[in-house]
């Protein structure tokens, strides 16, 4: 693209600012359904990609580490039950990734700024920063603040233009969302106290959520023994009809923390704004300052006015969970992940002396040599594997070498296999099963399978995990292999997430008769029925793994390797491994045309995937060691 003397730049976060001003010669897409529409209208634009790359992770993770890192000195608060790490690392989270959005996009815009040198700047009009939750729901709903405040803080000669409002939420419908949560809680509420006769004779298990394959964990263990009675504290929408016939038939009892209320106490509003002002006030102004920016009010704004609402629900969550603990004392808490009120579990029951299992639903791999990675999955592991939990789930041996090298660890690790992986419990033959997912025409191809986990721009988790754009360029990467291939078929394995539905997606992945997005049915059933997963850092790696699935993990920057392993290099013997890896998008076809040919050969080496995987614990043995037994 060639640009005149006189350059403007468009920032465009919504597709509604695209009708209104194509005027610009630089047009920055900020989001997805912003590239979608623009594709289909066939003008070109860039994306976060033209911008930010390996340095831009890297620069994200260092500012980041060294802001956090004197917040953590500054906040202290403890409720009235003795809850205080809950609160600390809820805050935490969230601020994290809300710094994590105006570094990446400091850093792009300051890219932008330098590679184009605009004499003017388009952005979308937006709302004030103190009137955000404690998510960032739409990517751009700041942006202008972002580039204002680049742009004065460096003192540029740049005229800036505001465009479009923002629609906010309607009072009508804040009241009747108010109502909906009042009558809810009330009934669960109402529920709690007719059950509670019933529950005095079952051993109570407290279950953070059904996600990950709880349900069938859940399965297992009232199998294993009757008496227990699950209460789940969150459950999904898409699952209330069918805990609700449970809830009806006196199997268990379910909370909701989609429909709670209720305001912060003062105690802790006034801990928020405290802390608050110890940001805003921070002397080491160094740190706090990014291409010129200084964030200190930005983050203690955030502080006071956004983390708010994410913290009462906090607070409201405890005190439901104690009135769980005062009808009857549970015997064991099982819980996917430990954030906000699902920490405040684990921690509840450290208390009370009561078992608790944390179960990540991750994948966590030593990093030695890599210290950006170190940075990321140390702390990510504060809210998925290492928190206050009597007990952490240890489902295979890379997990096992990733939690025996933290050097603070708040729980003790129990092996117990894999718990929540998702299995493989096909009897049908191979064909049939490829032709009811695939299609007919499909059976007798090679199968690969791509799964992934991009962040959003709103939860961005650098260097460990793709960015959207980085996720849509490394899967037409594969489309291009895919189809230079004879006899192979790729299956996108699509999840819908924050900033990226499947209609926008769709459009922004090259066209071809060689793939097909898939975002229904089972993951095992299409894991099943693969030959190869390709994948960048997911989950899936593992649960690939202990499907007898060959996995090449592949990065177009060629900056991160999730799990170690060797690459498969034209010209020489294969190192027969039940994963690879490939940075290069020239040596992408090979590895995969050399893994295919071998796919019998490596699965013929057991005693290497054994290395990757622990068996499954058919008996439940890890539940008696949890009590003791």
């Amino acid at each position: 693209m060639a640009y005149s003397k006189s350059t403007s730049i468009q920032f465009i976060g919504k597709p509604s600012c695209i009708v209104n001003n194509l005027r610009s010669n630089v047009r920055i897409a900020l989001s997805a359904d912003v590239q979608e529409r623009l594709t289909t209208r066939k003008i070109e634009f860039n994306n976060s990609d033209d911008y930010f790359g390996p340095k831009g992770h890297k620069s994200i993770l260092v500012v980041s580490e060294l802001i956090m890192r004197q917040f953590k000195k500054e906040w202290h608060y403890v409720d009235d039950f003795g809850i205080q790490h809950a609160y600390e690392k809820t805050l935490f989270f969230y601020l994290r990734l809300y710094l994590h959005y105006w570094l990446m996009y400091l850093y792009i815009v300051s890219q932008a700024i330098k590679k184009h040198s605009p004499k003017c700047i388009y952005i979308d009009k937006c709302s004030s920063l103190n009137n955000l939750g404690t998510s960032i729901s739409d990517n751009n709903r700041i942006f202008g603040n972002l580039v204002r405040q680049y742009v004065e803080s460096s003192n540029l000669d740049i005229k800036i233009v505001e465009e479009y409002e923002i629609n906010h939420k309607s009072k009508a419908s804040k009241r009747n969302s108010f109502m909906v949560k009042h009558l809810f809680n009330a009934f669960m509420s109402t529920v709690l106290a007719i059950y509670r006769p019933f529950v005095k004779n079952k051993k109570v298990l407290l279950v953070a959520d059904d996600s990950y394959n709880m349900l069938s964990l859940i399965d297992k263990i009232k199998t294993k023994d009757p008496k227990v009675f699950p209460i789940y504290i969150n459950i999904s929408r898409g699952k209330f009809w069918q805990h609700s016939k449970n809830l009806l038939t006196g199997k268990e009892v379910f909370l909701s923390q989609s429909f709670d209320a209720g305001d912060a106490s003062s105690s802790l509003n006034n801990a928020l704004l405290d802390f608050s002002s110890k940001v805003k006030k921070h002397k080491n102004i160094e740190i706090f300052n990014f291409f010129g920016v200084d964030l200190r009010h930005i983050l203690s704004a955030y502080v006071a006015k956004s983390s708010i609402d994410e913290m009462a629900l906090l607070e409201n969550s405890i005190k439901k969970m104690y009135g769980i603990f005062d009808v009857q004392k549970p015997c064991l808490a099982l819980s996917q992940h430990a954030l906000g009120y699902s920490y405040a579990l684990g921690e509840m029951c450290s208390i009370e002396n009561i078992p608790s299992l944390l179960i990540t639903h991750g994948t966590h791999t030593l990093q030695k040599e890599d210290k950006y990675a170190q940075i990321e999955w140390g702390e990510h592991a504060k809210t998925i594997i290492n928190a206050r939990f009597s007990h952490s789930a240890i489902q295979s041996p890379i997990a096992d070498e990733f939690f025996n090298s933290l050097d603070d660890k708040y729980s003790t690790g129990l092996k117990t296999g894999p718990l929540i992986y998702s299995r493989s419990k096909h009897d049908e033959p191979l064909p049939e099963l490829k032709e009811w997912l695939i299609g007919k025409m499909h059976v007798d191809k090679k199968i690969i399978i791509h799964a992934g986990t991009p962040k959003g721009n709103s939860a961005i988790r650098p260097w460990v995990y793709e960015t959207i754009d980085e996720y849509v360029r490394n899967i037409n990467d594969l489309i291009d292999v895919v189809d230079s291939l004879k006899d192979v078929y790729l299956i996108v394995r699509f999840r819908p997430s924050e900033g990226l539905n499947k209609a926008d997606f769709s459009k922004l992945v090259k066209p071809s008769d060689n793939y097909g997005i898939y975002s229904d049915g089972l993951f095992d059933d299409y894991l099943a029925a693969s030959d190869l997963l390709v994948s960048y850092s997911s989950t899936t790696i593992e649960e690939a793994l202990q499907n007898d699935v060959v996995v090449l993990q592949y990065d177009h920057d060629d900056k991160y390797m999730h799990i170690q392993a060797p690459a498969v290099i034209e010209g020489q013997d294969l190192d027969v491994n039940p994963i690879y890896y490939c940075g290069n998008k020239d040596e992408l076809r090979s590895s995969i045309d050399i893994i295919l040919k071998n796919i019998n050969l490596i699965k013929l080496e057991k005693h290497k995937w054994d290395l990757y995987r622990y068996p499954i614990d058919e008996k439940l043995e890890w539940l008696d060691k949890l009590h003791g037994k």
